[in-house]
């Protein structure tokens, strides 16, 4: 019988975590982007999702991801072929929109559920960062009464421009 650890194993020992200077100790979502946003580190595994595609009328969604990589797929109304632009971004950049997901508590749906009015949909957030994916969505309807999701967006798609 192997007695040395598995990796599952010693993975369960290993719960500190130095990642860039930025210590990682059974830290929730919220305290790595807080963290980073304070310490000006991207946190690990990094990613942030914006979609506002809708099936008819067309829509844009953007990643932007810790390495530095930017994707924008753009659909206009009644086209069948999606515009794919492709950047590299700043370390600066990226963290100018984690310390703008802090400021929104991006973490927290805010949004009531509810029926939506007939051809609506919902834009949303979806960030991946130390394992751990959380995110928040408005109704397409009432994102003109909100300011979360139109201030993502603001920035993601300046990030990367069409």
């Amino acid at each position: 019988m192997d007695h040395r650890p598995s990796f599952r194993h010693a993975a369960g020992f290993c719960s500190l975590l130095v990642v860039s200077g930025l210590i990682l100790q059974g830290a929730t979502a919220r305290e790595l982007l807080e963290r980073s946003a304070s310490a000006g580190v991207l946190p690990p595994g990094l990613t942030v999702t914006y979609e506002a595609m809708h099936p008819f009328h067309g829509g844009t969604i953007v990643e932007i991801s810790g390495d530095g990589h930017g994707l924008r797929t753009t659909r206009r109304r009644g086209q069948l072929q999606a515009t794919v632009r492709q950047v590299q971004l700043e370390t600066d950049e990226i963290l100018d929109l984690v310390v703008l997901l802090v400021e929104l508590e991006a973490w927290e749906q805010r949004e009531p559920e509810r029926e939506p009015v007939p051809d609506e949909g919902r834009a949303s957030v979806l960030v991946a960062v130390g394992g751990v994916e959380f995110g928040f969505w408005e109704w397409y309807n009432d994102m003109g009464q909100r300011d979360r999701l139109l201030r993502v967006s603001a920035l993601m798609t300046e990030l990367v421009p069409r």
